[in-house]
């Protein structure tokens, strides 16, 4: 028996703990002796139990499969052979078996079920319809853009930050309509992921907005999240016109701050990948970079840039005052080559 007192743990497979205290035991020591047995089967035996006890009476069993299912056969290497149990799981009456069975169904195509994921949008639990979100985002028909769409408009911002994020996924013009139409919106957060997903949606529909829209943001939006995606973005187009906002942002950014770190990667992304064009425009700044470098913010690549004697005086001092050892670590590997020549 147990005791009165204390709180124990039971290892299930190597998948999950359960505490089991002494006032509780009701239903729990008939639930750990069940779990222990699962434990022991295969790994198909076991997982096929485990979603057998989804819908069980027991609460603890249920809470454990439900765990289960999200957490172990949503990636198993046997998680089609159970499509059709989460499908059917998909209408239980209990939030969380429905919520478990989506993310079960994340990485299964079951185009049977996309009806019935469409309507567990419309949920009355917010997690599923958060997980259902996750779910339809990799079919990308009309209905489940529709879907999705409907999302971004969710009253509860959680749902709306969701199928934003899941949006991005679709490759038809109703997806960027629908970020641009949130470039606007009041809330920072929403406007950093439709940024996002308008950069993305634009740059395979060559989008005439996108290099005025993205500059926009860089220089002028309120919030400094929004700006720093906003400059991360534009080096990961490795477009050269970027450079001119970037550097600007760059000047006025916070020392070590994040509106620095992402002007300073997006300009190493446009002088490496944009070519002879990027590379020119970023080195003609190459002094506003030793500078943020000596503020120490921890870049390191354009100390590379500096392979030039006319810099040999900014590469020295980089070389011996920098307070990142990586960088004067480089900038004295720079120093030596242009000693040598």
């Amino acid at each position: 028996g147990m005791p009165e007192r204390g709180c124990y743990r039971v290892v299930a497979g190597g998948y999950g703990k359960i505490a089991v205290s002494a006032g509780e035991r009701t239903g729990l020591l008939a639930a750990v002796d069940q779990l222990v047995k699962i434990a022991r089967l295969e790994e198909d035996g076991r997982n096929r139990a485990m979603l057998a006890l989804a819908t069980a009476a027991n609460v603890t069993l249920r809470r454990e499969s439900h765990l289960y299912i999200s957490g172990h056969i949503r990636t198993s290497k046997l998680r089609v052979n159970y499509s059709a149990e989460m499908v059917a799981l998909l209408r239980a009456t209990e939030p969380d078996a429905r919520r478990s069975a989506l993310y079960g169904l994340q990485f299964i195509v079951a185009p049977e079920a996309i009806e019935i994921m469409i309507a567990l949008t419309r949920d009355h639990d917010v997690n599923v319809v958060r997980a259902a979100s996750v779910a339809i985002a990799q079919y990308d028909t009309p209905a489940t853009v529709d879907a999705l769409i409907a999302l971004t408009k969710h009253e509860n911002r959680l749902v709306r930050m969701r199928g934003i994020v899941d949006l991005q996924y679709s490759r038809g013009p109703k997806a960027l309509e629908t970020f641009v139409g949130l470039l606007d919106d009041p809330d920072p957060e929403i406007r950093r992921l439709a940024c996002r997903g308008f950069v993305g949606s634009s740059r395979r529909e060559e989008h005439r907005e996108l290099k005025a829209r993205l500059e926009q943001f860089i220089l002028a939006d309120p919030d400094q999240g929004v700006r720093a995606e906003a400059a991360r973005l534009a080096g990961g187009t490795h477009d050269p016109t970027f450079v001119e906002p970037l550097v600007e942002a760059l000047r006025n950014a916070t020392p070590g701050g994040r509106m620095e770190k992402a002007c300073l990667e997006s300009l190493n992304l446009i002088q490496s990948q944009g070519g002879k064009e990027g590379k020119r425009k970023v080195e003609a700044h190459i002094m506003l970079y030793v500078r943020s470098l000596w503020r120490g913010t921890g870049g390191t690549a354009p100390v590379d840039l500096m392979y030039d004697a006319k810099r040999i005086t900014d590469v020295r001092w980089a070389a011996q005052r920098h307070p990142d050892p990586e960088v004067r670590r480089r900038a004295a590997r720079c120093l030596g080559f242009l000693m040598e020549r």
